[in-house]
């Protein structure tokens, strides 16, 4: 039985988290109102919360979520074969279905994100839907249920699986839909700056592509733990900025027969370490850009950083790899518990949200619980 009152956490100016109880939505045919089990507090979340990201109106953050099916309409569960207790994945944006990116399946890049057109953003899930919007408040993770409408995208786990697994499908799937777009052969060489829940989620994907050797670079005493984890799950060298006593660009040069690696994957969202991930590429590598840093700028060299060694550059945002990662979770192909290090209950969403921010030693991924 489903309470008529529903508890969320509401960021209603920087730093400032407050509980509110709001009515449960009326769900129409084509919807369905999940039950949160767990949420993951994402390196965006806290720019959110920080004020350097997101909305001025009052929002429910939270997009790593998952849940499970507690009401849903007739023509949602005849379309999505969906039934009462499923346990779900739901993509963070829900697609406008008729621009041209997405008439042509690329949902990420669809064109009511782009600012330059629309002067706002479109509607992703805990990210940019303020409390005001109708039907419900319900639109982010950080809350006891969920509002979920006909027009988002929905995946379905065919197993019984550790929710503590299954709320590293969205990040898991960004690292396997960022990898990709390197397009890796066996053997070649990685590099990945940044062992946070996306940069070990990549340290996972590249082993799964057979990559070749796979260095994990973090920086300060407080990725030395990220680092051990980063090498538990299968990177074959681990660096520390903070330690080594040479420039990383000639340890990685000795790391990789003296030319720099084929691919590197930057998932720091540092500048420097933006810089970093492009010098480290051999000529013709291929660098791929994931981490996010508030549209601060970088200086770099374009001749020789770029053109003179003819490397390509991507970047990449949200995800396509839901159904993939959902796969390999579920058939436990890969072992991702270890990054779920804290669990929080809404409640205490504020400390969460502090211990996050601050990187705490032995602190990865933290949880919301909002039933804890």
């Amino acid at each position: 039985m489903i309470e008529n009152k529903i508890k969320a956490a509401v960021l209603e100016k920087t730093k400032e988290f407050k509980l509110h109880t709001f009515n449960k939505p009326v769900i129409d045919d084509d919807d369905i109102l999940l039950k949160i089990n767990l949420c993951g507090i994402c390196g965006s979340d806290i720019h959110f919360w920080k004020g350097t990201l997101g909305l001025k109106e009052p929002i429910i953050l939270g997009h790593e979520f998952i849940g499970e099916v507690a009401e849903i309409g007739k023509k949602a569960s005849e379309k999505r074969r969906l039934l009462i207790g499923d346990l779900v994945a739901v993509e963070i944006i829900m697609p406008c279905y008729h621009c041209e990116w997405c008439q042509n399946g690329v949902f990420r890049l669809c064109a009511k994100d782009d600012t330059t057109l629309t002067k706002t953003f479109g509607r992703q899930f805990g990210c940019n839907i303020p409390t005001n919007i109708k039907p419900t408040p319900l639109w982010g993770g950080f809350a006891q249920y969920l509002y979920v409408p006909g027009d988002a995208i929905i995946h379905k786990f065919l197993k019984k699986i550790n929710p503590t697994e299954a709320v590293l499908t969205e990040p898991f799937a960004t690292a396997l839909h960022t990898i990709e777009r390197a397009e890796p052969n066996i053997g070649e060489s990685c590099v990945i700056f940044g062992p946070g829940t996306i940069g070990l989620c990549l340290t996972v994907a590249a082993k799964l592509k057979g990559l070749y050797p796979i260095i994990l670079v973090g920086s300060g005493k407080n990725d030395e733990y990220r680092l051990q984890i980063g090498k538990e799950l299968g990177a074959d060298f681990v660096v520390n900025l903070s330690n080594i006593n040479q420039n990383l660009v000639s340890l990685i040069r000795e790391m990789t027969d003296r030319i720099g690696v084929d691919i590197s994957l930057e998932a720091s969202g540092s500048g420097d370490a933006q810089i970093l991930a492009l010098r480290v590429l051999k000529r013709g590598g291929k660098n791929i850009m994931v981490g996010i840093s508030n549209n601060q700028s970088i200086n770099i060299t374009p001749d020789s950083d770029i053109v003179f060694k003819e490397i390509t550059i991507y970047g990449s945002i949200l995800n396509k790899g839901y159904s993939k990662a959902i796969k390999l979770i579920e058939n436990k192909k890969v072992s991702l518990e270890k990054i779920v290090t804290h669990e929080f209950s809404l409640d205490d969403i504020e400390k969460a949200f502090e211990k996050a921010s601050s990187r705490e030693e032995n602190m990865i991924k933290v949880v919301i619980n909002p039933w804890k």
